[in-house]
C-alpha cells in the first residue's frame, strides 16, 4: 500500500485554504451578528418613534384638573369659564394641609406655576376666594394660600389621554372621560376604566412650547 506524502508546498496551501474558510465563516458571523444587531436597534427606534406613553401620561396630569369638573367647549383660552379655570388650577396643584385647622392649603404660586404650564406663561390669574357647586375656596391674602376644605368626591370625571395627533397647525390631545363616581354620586367608582365620552383638547405653539387654547368634541 502506497502512501500518500503531501509536500511543503501542498501543506502551505491546505492552510491557506482552511485559514481563508475559516476567516470567511468568521465574517459572515459577523455580518449574521451585525445584521441581528442592526434589526434590533431599528425596531428598538421605530417602536421608540410610535410609543408615545410618556407624552400621554404628560399630558393627562396636564389635564387632569379641568377634565374633573368637564368643562364645556370653547375656543380661545379667553373664552373659558373663568370658574372652571379656577376649580383645574386648584385641583390640579399639589397643597399641603394646616396643621391646625386641616384645610388644604394650596399657595398662589403653584396655581400660577400650573397656569403657565397649561395655557402659557402670559396668562394672569387675580387671586381671590371664589364659590364651587358644594364648597367655599377661601383666598387668605396674608398667606398667599388657598383654603380647601377637605371632602369626599370633588368633581365628576378623570382623564385618560387616547390619542395625539396634529392638524392644522394645532395639537389635538383626545381625552377620554371615566366617570369617578356612580350614578347616585354615592360612591367612588376607580374600578372602571372604560371612558363614557371623548373630548379632544386643542394645543397650539408658542415660543417652542404648546399651550391650550381650546376645546372641542372628538371626532
Amino acid at each position: 500500500m502506497t502512501k500518500h506524502y503531501i509536500t511543503p508546498e501542498e501543506h502551505a496551501r491546505l492552510q491557506r485554504r482552511r485559514g481563508r474558510q475559516a476567516l470567511g465563516l468568521l465574517i459572515t458571523i459577523l455580518v449574521l451578528v451585525g445584521f441581528v444587531t442592526v434589526l434590533r436597534a431599528g425596531v428598538g427606534l421605530v417602536a421608540g418613534l410610535f410609543d408615545d406613553t410618556a407624552q400621554k401620561q404628560e399630558y393627562e396630569d396636564k389635564l387632569e384638573g379641568l377634565v374633573l369638573f368637564d368643562p364645556m367647549p370653547f375656543d380661545g383660552i379667553e373664552n373659558i369659564d373663568d370658574l372652571t379655570l379656577r376649580e383645574a388650577a386648584v385641583w390640579g396643584c399639589i397643597y399641603n394641609t394646616d396643621p391646625d385647622t386641616e384645610q388644604l392649603l394650596l399657595p398662589s404660586v403653584e396655581v400660577d406655576a400650573y397656569l403657565a404650564r397649561l395655557v402659557g406663561p402670559s396668562f394672569k390669574l387675580t387671586h381671590r376666594s371664589f364659590e364651587m357647586e358644594d364648597m367655599t375656596i377661601e383666598f387668605d391674602e396674608s398667606s398667599q394660600c388657598y383654603k380647601i376644605p377637605v371632602t369626599g368626591t370633588v368633581g365628576y370625571y378623570r382623564a385618560v389621554v387616547t390619542k395625539l395627533f396634529k392638524r392644522s397647525g394645532q395639537l389635538h390631545v383626545t381625552v377620554g372621560y371615566i366617570p369617578t363616581s356612580s350614578t347616585d354620586d354615592s360612591i367612588i367608582n376607580q374600578s372602571s376604566d372604560t371612558p363614557t365620552k371623548y373630548m379632544d383638547y386643542l394645543f397650539e405653539r408658542q415660543s417652542g412650547s404648546w399651550y391650550l387654547t381650546g376645546l372641542t368634541e372628538s371626532e
